[in-house]
């Protein structure tokens, strides 16, 4: 009699075979977890599908996807904001050396010039390798990872009293 159950209930939902290939390592983790549940592969991944198909996960995964993209995102302004704190620390940089450094006018001076670029330089690229290679050293290491604002990051601003020249209050005399 049992059989007889059996056949009515595949008469009432047909079934279909599914070839596919999946990774091995993937594999291996469903018969795991099989076995451990002690369920079939085949109730495992109906389950599966049953639930990646539902609508309602589909509002689930739009969720994940969402998060997923809002952390990428917040990463990317991170990444961003680091490219500019870098080229602005250049700038400052550029600007101090071009500002304090002597220029070389002369044929000697020009000459002693490209003698230290010739020689500082490989020494430089090796320093910069080495930082590159291990990030904990270097002035990276130093700085905030964060930068916040806070009011005594700032000085008071003069009151209407400090301004001696013109009165300070407004009132021409």
């Amino acid at each position: 009699m049992a059989t007889r159950e059996r056949r009515t209930i595949k008469k009432a939902e047909r079934t279909v075979r599914l070839n596919s290939e999946i990774p091995l390592s993937l594999d291996e983790a469903l018969r795991m977890h099989a076995a451990t549940k002690r369920v079939s592969r085949k109730i495992i991944v109906e389950q599966a599908l049953r639930a990646f198909l539902s609508p309602g996960s589909e509002d689930n995964r739009d969720a994940m996807i969402a998060r997923r993209l809002q952390r990428i995102d917040q990463k990317l302004l991170t990444i961003v904001e680091g490219e500019k704190l870098t080229a602005e620390t250049l700038g400052v940089w550029v600007q101090i050396a071009l500002g304090l450094l002597p220029e070389p006018i002369t044929g000697p001076e020009k000459e002693e010039f490209s003698a230290k670029v010739k020689r500082r330089w490989p020494r430089f690229i090796d320093l910069v390798t080495e930082v590159l290679a291990e990030r904990s050293r270097g002035l990276y290491s130093y700085l905030p990872k964060q930068v916040v604002a806070r009011p005594e990051d700032f000085a008071e601003p003069a009151g209407p009293t400090d301004n001696k020249e013109g009165g300070g209050d407004g009132k021409s005399e």
